[in-house]
């Protein structure tokens, strides 16, 4: 589903998904859960600030807002590889060894606490905002929450590809015009014409 992410972007991503564990670390997350927090701590994130915390990549699923490479990880520690996408175990080997799905169920567990190095201040907040918000409501209503305008683009674009650009999660948490500059200049090639 995904490329292959950096070093750098993978202990980013690995920081985040643990710092949602480990808020309920007895009781684990389901990934459900785990993917719309996520999803909407990078809306916030990008509304407010202008640059991505958490560096995947969302994909449109019928469900939802999925990041591309965690959503690859799960499965794969799952062995539910049905998925149809390419992945590289040895490259996330430091994420798959950092949480656990008890008998292979939807619920994770983290086995590791979360690199407080990797995160910023901004990060966490938004990260703390979600979880508070989303982590009570019921899968069904979180799912059409978050078939927000970005998810509605991305399904609707013709083929395989359902990538959610930053640029349209920052549109659905309905970023400012100059922050929206921001974030083009960030990535000026995916914006030339």
């Amino acid at each position: 589903m995904n490329k292959t992410l950096t070093k750098d972007e993978i202990l980013k991503l690995k920081a985040a998904f643990l710092y949602v564990l480990n808020k309920n670390k007895e009781k684990g997350v389901d990934m459900f859960h785990v993917f719309k927090i996520m999803y909407f701590a990078e809306r916030e994130h990008l509304s407010r600030y202008g640059r991505k915390s958490i560096r995947d990549t969302f994909y449109a699923l019928p469900n939802g807002p999925v990041p591309g490479a965690l959503y690859d990880i799960i499965k794969f520690k799952q062995h539910k590889l049905d998925t149809g996408f390419g992945f590289d175990e040895t490259a996330y080997k430091t994420v798959l060894n950092a949480f656990d799905v008890k008998n292979n169920s939807y619920n994770i567990f983290p086995l590791e606490k979360f690199d407080e190095g990797e995160l910023s201040q901004s990060d966490m907040h938004c990260l703390d905002n979600s979880y508070n918000k989303y982590i009570n409501i019921r899968q069904r209503t979180l799912s059409d929450i978050s078939h927000d305008s970005a998810w509605q683009k991305a399904m609707e674009r013709k083929g395989k590809d359902k990538r959610m650009s930053s640029e349209d999660i920052a549109l659905a948490g309905e970023a400012n015009q100059a922050t929206i500059e921001q974030i083009r200049m960030k990535n000026p090639a995916v914006y030339a014409r």
